[in-house]
C-alpha cells in the first residue's frame, strides 16, 4: 500500500515538474524588423498579438509609427536604436 502510494505522488511530483518546465521550454522568440523581412513581423503589435505567455520578441533598429498594447507576460528587447513613435496615438506601450 505505501509502495502504491509513493508511486503515485512519484507520478504526480514527475507529471507537474515536466508541466512546469514544459511552458518555458515551449517559449518562442519572435522578431520584428521594419521591412517585415526574415520572417519577422513589420509591427511589434502583431508580433505581440501572435506571441504566447513568456514569448520573447526581439525588436530591430528602426522607427516604428504606432500604440502597442500588452496584455500577457511576454518579453519585449529593443535594439538600442529600436524607437515607438507614437505621435498621434493613444499610448507608446501599454501593459495592461
Amino acid at each position: 500500500m505505501l509502495a502504491t502510494l509513493y508511486r503515485a505522488s512519484l507520478v504526480v511530483s514527475c507529471a507537474m515538474s515536466f508541466t512546469s518546465f514544459s511552458s518555458i521550454a515551449a517559449a518562442a522568440t519572435l522578431c520584428v524588423n521594419p521591412q517585415g523581412s526574415h520572417g519577422c513581423y513589420q509591427k511589434i503589435q502583431t508580433a505581440v498579438s501572435k506571441a504566447s505567455k513568456n514569448d520573447v520578441i526581439k525588436i530591430a533598429a528602426g522607427v516604428y509609427g504606432e500604440d502597442v498594447t500588452i496584455g500577457k507576460g511576454l518579453s519585449l528587447e529593443g535594439d538600442d536604436d529600436a524607437i515607438i513613435d507614437a505621435t498621434g496615438q493613444s499610448n507608446g506601450i501599454f501593459v495592461s
